[in-house]
């Protein structure tokens, strides 16, 4: 229903009408304006990409606020401040044609945007500045991370300490959407946080080793997920009421941790963070942990009470060259780097690898390795004498000695039982590790098939439908979440698409033309109604195929087949690929008849089931 028809029904008043009718008005003068700064290719790219976009997402939620109006009251204690909002929006607008910022100058909290590159969806979050902001002076960044439910400004007031008023800490602070709740290990969630960052970086000085984060809940597995697996961009994290992986927790080296938890969580147990604070206490890490008595889930009002969590940031700085690194991973493609190392290739997939390395005296560097096959180390001044030979020996050989190249890069790779150095560039690849539900954490397309029956192509469309409907969250779960994935024909997918997207491929190589195309570099043999994997033949028995492989077509990528054997085989088919291993053929009722992982070739290397 339009504005205009829904204000109708809800308001006879001629002064409502009259005052509704000008808003419009005002409304549809800010959207030409920020249609034609879009239109504007000499708009700098600064003030289109975070200005421009915060403007328009300024009008947003300018529009829902005047949505949810259901009363004369509520009209007249609100319209003055969102007729000023909607000037404000033209007047920005005007400026960024003069090629000013209309952020210049504001102080304390404000709502900023980015525009998505995946589905063209304005992304929302919290900027606060303190009221003395100076643009030429460095500041520490504090990134907070909502939980489950929750939202930007939300969160911003929970750091703050919920006093209502911001108190100013000296810090800036950035509270990132999250797209409701995808969950920040998903890739997109991730994804998200870096965005914000960057942003915040492009219009503010950030020093880079006073960077913060923290989070409640979700956002307190957000804060660990993200600090444990890249703990060399932080200077400090303090997760609060959460749980997650303890498997990472050798990686907080060099990153002290605070842990604040209510002792009747009743969400997560008080368990979790005591196990985790005796692991990291028993390492001689730097961890501190409140338990805070009779208190539930809402452990972060004493965490974050008066503002105080600033203060323990504030005693830790990052260092960018510690003299001895540790890194434990699954997945070095994406998790591979931590500051002057880089897993890159693991010998086993699905198990954990992990690269040590350590500055000793006189120019010597040890390295000790597990389950790696390849691994680079990054030299500079401040870790060794550059102008003087170098000596790195690997899990006790000698492999190095001699000064090293200007830019400091030294890569090894395993060659029998040993490493020597190489000089062979390291091409990223997707490893397995992560299962079927690595298909879903990340920008995805379902894509049909349109070369079978009409009963076929129908099938293969409601199922990718269907599949689509189901927006993974952050348990995996049917969740709220703020996306939705695209469902195309095979006829229809684009170049852009091939080199962006995830793609679930419905059909069999006789029914999806792009199933088709990639089929012979599959580790599965198609026939009429059958199938071979691992070995084996299935054929006729109304099975469904799931299974993740990287895209012949682009390596970077996954995809992803649902391909049936028989007429009833999508009836096996859920939304949730949480738990699945890379390969499963399911029946009809859902469970599964063979399942299995692939070896680091992406070739059959075990299989279950009967």
């Amino acid at each position: 229903m339009a504005q205009e028809e829904l204000f109708a029904e809800r308001f006879a008043s001629p002064i409502a009408v009259q005052h509704l009718a000008e808003l419009s008005r005002l409304q549809t003068q800010a959207e030409q304006a920020l249609q034609a700064r879009e239109q504007d290719e000499t708009l700098p790219p600064l003030l289109r990409e975070v200005s421009l976009h915060s403007l328009a997402y300024a009008l947003v939620r300018a529009r829902r606020e005047v949505e949810t109006w259901t009363s004369m009251e509520q009209l007249e204690a609100h319209y003055p401040q969102v007729v000023q909002q909607v000037e404000w929006i033209i007047q920005g607008a005007d400026r960024l044609a003069a090629g000013e910022d209309p952020f210049a100058g504001r102080t304390g909290f404000m709502f900023k945007a980015y525009r998505s590159e995946l589905d063209g969806r304005l992304q929302p979050y919290g900027l606060y500045l303190p009221t003395d902001f100076d643009p030429q002076q460095s500041y520490p960044l504090v990134v907070m991370l909502h939980g489950y439910g929750g939202n930007p400004e939300e969160a911003m007031q929970a750091v703050f300490g919920r006093g209502g008023a911001y108190q100013d800490q000296g810090f800036i602070v950035a509270t990132p959407y999250n797209r409701d709740n995808i969950g920040y290990a998903n890739q997109l969630g991730e994804e998200d946080v870096w965005r914000v960052i960057q942003d915040v970086q492009q219009t503010c000085r950030i020093d880079t080793n006073r960077l913060y984060l923290t989070g409640h809940s979700m956002g307190g597995g957000g804060t660990l997920h993200l600090g444990m697996l890249h703990a060399d961009r932080f200077a400090a994290i303090a997760v609060v009421s959460t749980w997650s992986d303890l498997r990472h927790a050798e990686n907080a080296l060099n990153l002290p941790i605070k842990l604040c938890h209510g002792e009747v969580d009743p969400l997560f147990s008080i368990e979790f963070p005591r196990t985790l604070f005796k692991q990291l206490k028993e390492l001689g890490y730097r961890v501190e942990y409140e338990e805070y008595l009779d208190v539930g889930h809402n452990a972060g009002d004493q965490a974050y009470r008066d503002g105080r969590i600033f203060s323990w940031f504030s005693q830790f700085v990052r260092d960018p060259y510690p003299r001895r690194v540790l890194h434990t991973t699954t997945n070095p493609t994406r998790y591979g780097q931590s500051y002057w190392t880089r897993m890159e290739v693991l010998t086993e997939p699905y198990v954990f690898g992990q690269l040590e390395a350590q500055v000793e005296e006189g120019n010597h560097i040890a390295v000790k390795t597990k389950n790696l096959s390849r691994f680079s180390l990054a030299l500079s001044s401040g870790l060794v004498a550059m102008d003087q030979p170098v000596e790195v020996v690997v899990d006790g050989v000698p492999c190095f000695a001699a000064v090293p190249p200007a830019d400091g890069s030294l890569s090894f790779a395993r060659s029998g039982d040993r490493f020597a150095r190489t000089h062979e560039a390291w091409r990223p690849a997707l490893v397995p590790g992560g299962g079927l539900a690595e298909l879903r954490s990340g920008w995805h397309i379902f894509v049909y098939g349109t070369q079978g029956s009409q009963e076929e192509t129908a099938a293969a469309q409601q199922a990718a439908e269907r599949l689509a409907e189901v927006n993974i969250g952050i348990a995996g779960d049917n969740e709220r979440v703020d996306i939705t994935f695209p469902v195309k024909a095979d006829t229809a997918l684009t170049g852009e698409d091939l080199a962006r997207a995830n793609l679930i491929l419905f059909g069999t190589p006789r029914t999806n033309v792009m199933l088709a195309r990639i089929a012979r570099a599959l580790p599965v043999e198609f026939g009429d109604q059958q199938l071979v994997l691992a070995g084996e033949t299935f054929a006729a028995e109304d099975l469904l195929l799931l299974m993740i492989h990287p895209n012949p077509l682009q390596p970077d990528r996954y995809v992803g087949l649902v391909a049936p054997l028989g007429p009833t085989a999508y009836a096996g088919l859920s939304g949730d690929f949480g738990g699945m291993p890379d390969y499963v053929l399911l029946r009809p009722d859902g469970s599964a008849a063979r399942q299995g992982r692939f070896d680091r070739n992406w070739l059959p290397r075990q299989r279950t089931g009967e």
